[in-house]
């Protein structure tokens, strides 16, 4: 389990089937679906410094360990990433697949394309098929990507919806010429952050 035993002195909420649910201090997590994970991970912190270091050395001990690193199949993924075992849900966060299963995910399980989009591994060719999504969720996660070539910055500088080009002006490497174009954007609140960026720099 990702979350074996939490000892706070404040309850947490446990969300199942879409109901807030008190648990004890001591009453271990169980995990019914992605989007559960998702939210008991993020009441805990697990976006903090500390919580990604712990994350990522857990990562890299599961895909050292005698697992196959690879992804080799549709199926594999989605069982991995709805997984509540930690070892299989990383594998599918940063294990590598070839492009033809990549594709074939995004075509069998076009609701896994954010979840795909998340993988730190997907490569190019996947990183621009996402960049045209319909989805603004999945676009924003393409332009967080910090291996994102200056092409595919240019282009979610140039998305329709704020929130995708905010995701760029954010993302560490996006480069100083992509933050220039956001500089002149529609959007005030846009602009600002890029000049406020770019100081940075």
């Amino acid at each position: 389990m990702i979350i074996q035993r939490i000892a706070r002195k404040s309850y947490r909420k446990n969300l199942v089937d879409g109901k807030a649910q008190k648990i004890s201090d001591d009453k271990p997590f169980t995990f019914t679906s992605w989007a559960t994970k998702k939210s008991v991970l993020n009441e805990m912190g697990i976006e903090s410094p500390r919580c990604r270091t712990e994350v990522m050395i857990e990562t890299l001990k599961t895909l050292r360990s005698g697992a196959d690193p690879m992804i080799n199949s549709a199926e594999e993924f989605v069982r991995l990433r709805e997984s509540a075992i930690q070892s299989e849900y990383l594998r599918a966060a940063w294990a590598e697949a070839t492009l033809e299963v990549w594709v074939e995910i995004i075509e069998k399980y076009p609701e896994m394309k954010f979840l795909v989009a998340q993988n730190k591994t997907i490569p190019l060719e996947i990183m621009e098929i996402l960049s045209d999504d319909p989805s603004e969720r999945v676009r924003g996660m393409i332009a967080s990507k910090n291996r994102l070539p200056e092409h595919l910055q240019i282009k979610m500088a140039k998305d329709s919806h704020p929130s995708v080009r905010e995701r760029i002006i954010y993302n560490k490497r996006t480069q100083a010429v992509v933050l220039q174009l956001l500089v002149h954007d529609e959007d005030e609140s846009i602009r600002e952050k890029a000049r406020n960026r770019l100081a940075q720099l």
